[in-house]
């Protein structure tokens, strides 16, 4: 595990930006699947950078939330595929 209470500023800024890209992507387009993948994929980054500042068992909590929210992005890219793309349903 990283030194404690040391934020990982990568994954926040990238997760901060994802989130702030997809509200804007989502204002000017109406692009819901964008914003759901996008706001999914970066609470994941957001919650990977900041889980060193927990203890460790909240930190294994923590990262399971960001698997959670990584599969739901997931989910939602393959629904997208598989209805505009190959138009399956």
């Amino acid at each position: 595990m990283p030194e404690k209470n040391k934020i990982n500023y990568i994954a926040l800024i990238a997760g901060l930006l994802m989130i702030v890209i997809s509200v804007l992507n989502y204002l000017m387009n109406d692009d819901f699947v964008s914003l759901g993948i996008f706001v999914f994929t970066g609470l994941g980054f957001l919650l990977i950078g900041i889980k060193s500042k927990f203890n460790e068992a909240k930190a294994i909590r923590i990262n399971k939330y960001a698997r959670t929210f990584f599969f739901a992005a997931i989910v939602m890219v393959l629904y997208w595929l598989a209805v505009a793309k190959f138009h399956l349903f």
